[in-house]
């Protein structure tokens, strides 16, 4: 068995350099897929199918399951090339949002259960705590829950992603950035990859 730790939202930011966009793929993680199957020692001993959340499992929690979630999108995407990846866990997202100043979005469903300020249609701006309850909370006795959480991690990550971008716009803010959040974030891009995001406009996401 694979250990726990999973890849929980998986976004693939697509860049357009003429019209200066991004469009934003959202890639549930239930798709099923070829899962490469590794011992604990790395050695690839099989494929089989299975829900792409699962090949993350399958790396060191690290660069190398990253690698691998970024391989096993390429395939799903027909070989299709990525040139970089970010990840951050579920602590990073509190801590990130504190950083940037809060992070603004429009609650699409009734989450009251979830906090008394997530009114279906009300806009909020969410601190580090709120940020949390967002993206974490689901209720395990309701069908279909974790669809929806999936979807407010989707919203929040997109909504985070805007706001970093748009929070300086140079290296040296995104150098402080990154050192701030460096017990919570795994990436093979730097501070001016990041920053080099700012001259871009998100647009529409594809689910």
């Amino acid at each position: 068995c694979p250990p726990k730790k999973q890849a929980d939202c998986i976004l693939l930011f697509i860049m357009d350099p003429e019209q200066q966009t991004i469009t934003t793929l959202q890639v549930s993680r239930d798709t099923m897929v070829d899962i490469d199957i590794y011992s604990e020692g790395g050695d690839k001993i099989a494929t089989e199918k299975g829900q792409i959340t699962l090949q993350y499992a399958y790396g060191d929690g690290k660069a190398r399951s990253c690698w691998l979630m970024e391989q096993a999108v390429s395939k799903l995407l027909y070989g299709t090339e990525i040139d970089g990846y970010f990840a951050m866990n579920l602590e990073g997202f509190s801590k990130a949002t504190d950083l940037v100043g809060g992070v603004e979005l429009t609650v699409p469903e009734d989450y009251t259960k979830i906090d008394p300020a997530f009114q279906k249609g009300a806009t909020v701006t969410l601190d580090g705590k709120l940020a949390e309850k967002y993206v974490r909370s689901r209720d395990t006795e309701t069908l279909g829950s974790n669809n929806d959480r999936m979807e407010r991690q989707a919203q929040f990550l997109e909504a985070l992603a805007q706001k970093m971008t748009q929070s300086g716009g140079n290296a040296a803010t995104y150098t402080k950035l990154f050192t701030e959040l460096q017990d919570h974030i795994v990436t093979d891009m730097n501070a001016d990859d990041l920053a080099s995001l700012s001259d871009y406009e998100f647009t529409e996401t594809i689910k």
